[in-house]
């Protein structure tokens, strides 16, 4: 998943961030209703690892 203007990795966005999705990086991700324009806040992130984020634009 890609984040914001720049198109960076997601779990290279700082905790508490919150970034409009520019490219999902699965299927799985749009399966779970995250697409290019969402807008999430990145709670936990991990340079190497997963990343915990909240839909902060609609269900």
């Amino acid at each position: 998943m890609y984040a914001g203007s720049e198109g960076i990795p997601i779990n290279k966005v700082p905790n508490n961030s919150i970034v409009r999705i520019v490219r999902p990086g699965s299927d799985r991700l749009i399966d779970l209703g995250l697409m290019s324009g969402s807008i999430v806040k990145v709670l936990i992130s991990m340079p190497c690892g997963p990343v915990l984020a909240q839909r902060e634009d609609g269900p």
